[in-house]
């Protein structure tokens, strides 16, 4: 049974609404069948404009039920493009089986490219071979989205925002669609800083009142990151905050 929802039968299965650079769905209804990759999963295939950034997947009110059956609310599942996984209801257990579920709401950042969207609705463990397991009752996901020309997706041409403030290490890419790390939390990229310190001799004393826990014990030596901590997470090769 093939619930491949393609072009007007997405308008007619699943109400969904692409609007400026967001596309929605509505989950009333919407069946949770079987294993990733299962020929009786809902899956909706939407087209975007050449090449789409998408940045943030965001879900709203999300209810279920699982027909006071076997399944339980943690495996109901949803993958974007292979790329992302969302579990609605992750402390729906087993002793929760066939119960009620949610409201639910997150977001989770995505943050790959791609011209067509593929989202399939599974379930982690098919518990009713052959049979629905699982039905979404409300909510919906909406998947915000921008092209490479407007990465950031607020409607305004990259090139136009380029500046100081939103291209500070003049890659010509905003900092906003780079990801780059702000170790200080300081609102400026560690990149853009300019002269860090990058000795640990140097290292500047942080006030953390006592809310921080941990070991220091990686950061003790300039080029031994990986010997001290059997790790190659600590090359030593590049520049680092102390």
């Amino acid at each position: 049974m093939d619930r491949t929802s393609l072009g007007t039968l997405i308008a007619l299965l699943l109400p969904c609404v692409a609007i400026a650079q967001e596309f929605t769905i509505e989950l009333a209804g919407v069946e949770s069948w079987g294993d990733p990759g299962s020929p009786d999963n809902f899956d909706v295939i939407e087209s975007l404009p050449d090449v789409s950034l998408i940045n943030t997947v965001t879900w709203s009110g999300v209810t279920a039920t699982g027909f006071e059956g076997s399944t339980y609310g943690r495996e109901m599942q949803l993958d974007l493009n292979g790329e992302v996984v969302i579990q609605f209801f992750p402390d729906e257990a087993s002793g929760s089986a066939g119960g009620e579920w949610g409201p639910a709401s997150g977001s989770i950042a995505a943050g790959f490219v791609t011209n067509e969207l593929i989202l399939e609705f599974f379930e982690d463990y098919d518990d009713v071979q052959g049979g629905v397991d699982a039905q979404y009752t409300g909510g919906s996901i909406t998947i915000s989205y921008g092209t490479l020309s407007d990465c950031n997706g607020n409607g305004i041409e990259d090139t136009e925002e380029l500046g100081p403030d939103t291209d500070c290490d003049t890659s010509g890419v905003l900092d906003v669609c780079e990801s780059l790390t702000d170790c200080d939390a300081n609102g400026v990229p560690d990149a853009c800083e300019g002269d860090v310190n990058d000795l640990f001799e140097n290292a500047i004393a942080l006030d953390l009142n006592g809310q921080v826990a941990g070991s220091t014990v990686c950061a003790g030596e300039e080029e031994t990151f990986g010997d001290q901590c059997s790790t190659a997470a600590f090359t030593g090769d590049g520049p680092d905050v102390f």
